[in-house]
């Protein structure tokens, strides 16, 4: 009888916030083509403009520009959530990797031996409040970016996330625990 797989990274609470900036990014994603569609049309009408309708190219370069706006930060979103990591699952010589989808989650699997390289990435960030100001923005968000390989993209390990098995992942992200580790300290 062969053993349950060992989870090595369960996420939910921080996989919440992400799946939140998703939708929020879907609706950026239709106002900005809204928008864009209302630049396309009367782009100049307006008194700041002139008052008199930009010429056909001038409105479509506009407008076209803000609705790719939208489009490319839910198109990044779309591949984010393809990539952030819901669930890690050791068993058997496989590694399963569960991600989001728009409406769930998608599960693959791949022998241990194609996953490898990993990177870890420290996601501090301080910005001082200007002289005069209040407070100050503290970010301390640290990640592990895991490769597979034949895939494009790595995966995105969130180092906050509900349940991490840091030394079976040592192993399986090898550098980007230990680097994690030796940071943290």
């Amino acid at each position: 009888m062969t053993a349950p797989p060992a989870v090595l990274l369960d996420n939910r609470r921080q996989a919440r916030k992400v799946r939140m900036l998703f939708w929020a990014s879907l609706l950026a994603a239709a106002l900005a083509l809204w928008g864009g569609w209302a630049i396309a049309q009367s782009y100049g009408l307006s008194a700041g403009d002139g008052g008199v309708l930009k010429p056909l190219w001038q409105r479509l370069l506009f407008g076209g520009f803000v609705a790719a706006l939208g489009l490319a930060a839910a198109g990044g979103m779309l591949l984010y959530i393809s990539l952030y990591a819901l669930r890690i699952e050791v068993g058997g010589g496989t590694v399963a990797i569960a991600t989001m989808t728009p409406f769930g989650r998608r599960r693959r699997e791949f022998a241990t031996s194609q996953v490898g390289a990993s990177a870890y990435h420290h996601g501090r960030m301080h910005h001082a409040a200007p002289a005069g100001g209040q407070g100050s923005l503290w970010v301390n968000a640290p990640w592990i970016t895991l490769r597979v390989a034949a895939r494009r993209f790595p995966f995105v390990i969130d180092l906050q996330a509900d349940a991490i098995d840091t030394d079976r992942l040592a192993v399986l992200a090898r550098g980007g625990v230990t680097d994690w580790q030796r940071d943290a300290d």
